[in-house]
């Protein structure tokens, strides 16, 4: 496994004593240290301006920060080990973080090879830790099977969350809803509202399965902040987990993910299809 971690640098942050100095640090020392991970962070999953936030918060994650980066390593090492014996992946690249208090992980291409990002001040407690990271590896599995070239369109990520939800449910058994779907136990109500709305719901994302997701008014499907048509933010992915756990019943995981974008999107909407019924 290939680690990178911020994390030395950014101890070096919870020695300068005035946030202001502390708030040039972390431009000209901290992210200039990792520029190849900062550039992708601030690309699509974090804002510049949020440093200040971030630079206020160092005196209380600094005295945790290592033990949460030793925790996402053993946790990543024993994804990787798991996957690769049911042959999803050979080998997991990690990059482990300290940032602004937005995205907790993702995946995206760094240093040519696509790579799992874990940001270690959003890093829950166990078991959520875990789910977290096997999610994450999830998405890197179907990126290594085939989905890199996906669209970006509602159809994807119905697939794609709902099985990475999916799997990781099988992969840490026992916990609530919220568990898998959030990374925590505080989201009970929300997957209530889900279940109330799932007409709604599901003949909104049929509708909308070619529709670039970042499209305003499907945005809110599996975006945090913002709502589609009236529904529970996010309710996208209660939805995709549905599904995908109905595919994962019938077919093994490494032939679920071996779905080309055409096979799996046109599964899901006949199982939306027929839901409706």
């Amino acid at each position: 496994m290939r680690v990178t971690s911020t994390v030395a640098e950014y101890l070096a942050l919870a020695r300068i004593e005035d946030d202001a100095s502390r708030l040039t640090a972390w431009t000209a020392d901290y992210e200039a240290a990792h520029r190849d991970v900062f550039d992708i962070y601030y690309r699509s999953y974090s804002d510049p301006r949020r440093r200040i936030d971030a630079v206020a918060d160092v005196a209380r994650i600094a005295p945790l920060v290592r033990e949460r980066e030793a925790r996402a390593e053993a946790l990543a090492r024993q994804a990787e080990q798991e996957f690769r014996a049911r042959g999803l992946l050979e080998e997991l690249d990690v990059v482990l973080l300290v940032g602004n208090r937005t995205a907790n992980g993702w995946i995206a291409e760094f240093r040519g090879r696509w790579t799992l990002f874990v940001a270690l001040e959003l890093l829950g407690a166990a078991p959520y830790d875990g789910v977290l990271v096997s999610h994450e590896a999830l998405h890197l599995a179907h990126v290594h099977l085939g989905a890199a070239t996906w669209p970006e369109d509602i159809g994807t990520h119905l697939v794609q969350e709902g099985v990475a939800t999916a799997a990781s449910r099988e992969l840490h058994p026992g916990l609530s809803d919220s568990g898998y779907l959030w990374t925590d136990d505080q989201h009970d109500s929300w997957v209530d509202e889900c279940r109330e709305a799932q007409k709604a719901l599901t003949a909104l994302v049929l509708d909308e399965m070619a529709t670039p997701a970042e499209a305003p008014h499907v945005k809110g499907l599996f975006a945090p902040g913002c709502q589609a048509s009236g529904l529970p933010a996010r309710s996208g992915y209660w939805l995709a987990e549905l599904l995908a756990q109905d595919w994962l019943s019938q077919h093994s995981l490494r032939d679920v993910l071996g779905w080309d974008h055409a096979e799996a999107t046109s599964r899901a909407s006949a199982d939306l299809r027929n839901r409706l019924k």
